[in-house]
């Protein structure tokens, strides 16, 4: 049996072994040969990385690679960039880039100077601020560009043409509470509802002020040409305006609701100044008017409760309003929903959301009337004004819900929720007629557009056999009824 003596006692080199006796090079689909492999590939030991000494590389001079851009500088340079060159000439923060930026005031000046305070039921005015302008530098010739920061003021009438209309009292007109687009459109049939979706360009609804939902076509023909006459003197140049007439279910609705005709053929810039004009009125028509398909605002009006003993005045709806904040404050369900929706109260306003309750609270107002019911006589309501927590549709929706499922248990009695009262001037809810503020507006008209009265029509007696047309007798003889003479001569 031979041994492997002179085989176990060959010692392998791990130098690179000399050219001829190197392996045959391989090539892609080849291989080896089992003779032309080393049962060992490492490395060159010479090739081994060796120890950074620290202190010899820091030492050490480093040559960076020239600059790719030409420099006449001696300063420190990385890369071509000239990174002190430009210390010495710091531009002023205003004026960098070319743009100058306004230097805003800062909180103390601007809480010495005054802030805007807004009503409850309109937007909050945002202050005037600078302006930014985009030019160039001194040596630059260009002319400047001037952008405001501040939103242009909404497109309205040219004053010519505004000065034909009323004018507002004071700064705007009121609000009108209760009013949804549901609402508006509910007494327009389904089927007329779905023509009016289905014709193109812009839209837009008119309300008419006193205007009761009727059947008659000559009242609604005779509103529907005032409407035309009132569009034409405020847009004299546009003869494609339209104003189509949708019937009306009638049953289930209040006379006093609000019956809109549809406006088209407008342009956008006309549709934008009617949203923002919101009311046009002279001594024949006031018109109210309202985007088509677009949820109307909020407002703050929540329901209207009948069976508090609190008669109409300015002390008694401050003590009702009293009685149904201490009822409200220990209302767990009332509470409980605005811990967990408050995204409509003002962070700046009430930033702890432990006092969110009480902000809610404070808001809450009341205003009382008699409102006389066909079957009960008069009944006093008191309409209940309080700030919504949150105008989300489905979260304002149940909140609506939640105050309507309520008994106000009070000391004055237990107001229970009722139908709110509809003004016919400006179906708006929660007021009378009488107590409209658009009724006290000069210049308001006092009735709607109605047609035309007939001319008297002469009378004329058709004499048959000399006898007036009061009956006819037996035999039928003219004039021998009851009251009939037979002769124009009898006295």
């Amino acid at each position: 049996m031979s041994t492997n003596t002179s085989a176990n006692n060959t010692s392998f080199s791990f130098l690179n072994p000399p050219t001829a006796d190197r392996p045959s090079i391989s090539k892609a689909g080849t291989i080896r040969p089992a003779s032309d492999r080393s049962p060992f590939e490492r490395r060159d030991p010479a090739k081994k990385p060796k120890a950074v000494d620290l202190e010899e590389y820091l030492n050490k001079d480093i040559d960076l690679p020239p600059s790719p851009t030409r420099t006449t500088t001696r300063s420190a340079t990385l890369l071509g960039a000239d990174i002190l060159g430009d210390t010495s000439k710091r531009k002023e923060p205003s004026t960098l880039s070319n743009i100058t930026i306004p230097h805003l005031p800062s909180a103390s000046s601007m809480s010495q100077s005054g802030s805007t305070t807004a009503p409850a039921d309109t937007t909050t005015q945002v202050p005037p601020q600078d302006q930014a302008t985009v030019g160039s530098s001194d040596t630059d010739h260009h002319p400047v560009t001037t952008y405001a920061l501040n939103p242009p003021p909404p497109e309205r009438l040219p004053a010519d043409i505004r000065n034909r209309f009323i004018a507002p009292v004071g700064t705007g007109w009121y609000p009108i509470h209760g009013q949804t687009l549901e609402r508006l459109m509910f007494p327009i049939t389904p089927n007329h509802q779905r023509d009016w979706k289905s014709l193109d360009g812009n839209k837009t609804l008119a309300v008419i002020s006193r205007l009761k939902v009727t059947r008659n076509a000559a009242d609604r023909v005779a509103t529907m040409s005032a409407l035309e006459r009132l569009l034409a003197m405020a847009f004299p140049g546009n003869a494609a305006i339209d104003v189509v007439l949708g019937d009306t279910i009638q049953a289930h609705v209040h006379p006093n609701s609000a019956y809109p005709f549809l406006v088209q053929g407008l342009t956008d810039r006309e549709t934008r100044i009617l949203k923002n004009e919101f009311v046009l009125a002279h001594e024949e028509i006031a018109v109210f008017f309202y985007p088509y398909d677009t949820a109307l605002p909020i407002t703050n009006y929540a329901l209207s409760l009948e069976g508090l003993v609190l008669t109409p005045s300015s002390a008694n709806d401050t003590r009702a309003a009293a009685e149904l904040v201490c009822f409200l404050s220990t209302a767990g369900e009332f509470i409980q929903f605005i811990n967990q929706n408050h995204s409509n109260i003002p962070f700046d306003a009430e930033p702890n959301s432990s006092n969110f309750v009480r902000w809610i609270l404070n808001t809450l107002q009341v205003t009382s009337s008699v409102v006389k019911r066909r079957n009960t006589g008069p009944v006093l309501i008191h309409n209940v004004f309080i700030h919504p927590p949150t105008i989300e549709p489905a979260a304002y929706k149940e909140w609506i819900s939640l105050l309507h499922r309520l008994h106000y248990d009070t000391r004055k009695g237990t107001g229970k929720p009722t139908t709110a009262e509809l003004c016919n001037v400006c179906k708006s809810v929660a007021h009378s007629d009488d107590a409209c503020k658009y009724a006290a507006v000069p210049g308001w008209p006092a009735a709607a557009p109605s047609p035309p009265s007939p001319p008297p029509q002469p009378y004329s007696a058709h004499i048959r056999g000399g006898g007036h047309p009061h009956g006819r007798g037996r035999g039928g003889i003219s004039g021998r009824g009851r009251g009939g003479n037979s002769s124009v001569g009898w006295v």
